[in-house]
Formats: C-alpha cells, structure tokens, sequence
C-alpha cells in the first residue's frame, strides 16, 4: 500500500520542495494570467518525482491512494477570481472553469 507518514505541505519535503521552486518559475515566466494558469495545471499534471517516489508526484496514481482531483485558483488585481477544476486525474481530466459567485 503506498502511504506516506509524514505532514503534508511540510517545507522540506522533496515533493514540497519541487511543485515550490515549480510553482516559481511558472509564475516568474508567465506573460499573462493564462500563462500562470496554464504552467500551474501543467505542474498538476506532472508525475515527475524528485525521490523516484511515486508519492513525490504531484499526480500520483495508485491502487489505493492517489490523486482523485486538481483546482487552481488565481486573483486578479480588482479582486476577481478564476477558479478552474478537473474532476478527476488532472493528467486526464481536463480543467474547467467554474463560476464563483
């Protein structure tokens, strides 16, 4: 069974450490709030791990844990929000935008 002991979100976690210093470049790179939105549902996609520890993944898939679903969220500067969803593996499940009220 593959099952992970420590916290989640820990800061020195190899997975943690990745999907960061990821999440950084996309964000320093991006040209447009697509672009961010585009690299960071990229980056949820991913299977590349640090370790070679399928659980290092941001999308993992196992028999009895793994990754059931992805959202992003962005703000703009006038306080909007763009919230998009996959329903599923986000290596499969396309993102959709959901309406907040």
């Amino acid at each position: 069974m593959l099952f992970r002991s420590s916290d989640a979100d820990h800061p020195t976690e190899a997975k943690d450490v990745q999907l960061r210093d990821a999440l950084h470049g996309v964000l320093a790179d991006a040209t447009t709030p697509e672009d961010a939105m585009r690299g960071m549902e990229e980056l949820l996609r991913s299977h590349r791990s640090p370790s070679g520890d399928p659980l290092d993944a941001a999308c993992i898939h196992g028999e009895e844990y793994g990754t059931v679903s992805a959202s992003t969220v962005q703000l703009d500067e006038g306080g909007g929000i763009t919230y998009r969803h996959a329903p599923g593996r986000p290596c499969v499940t396309p993102f959709a935008t959901v309406q907040v009220v």
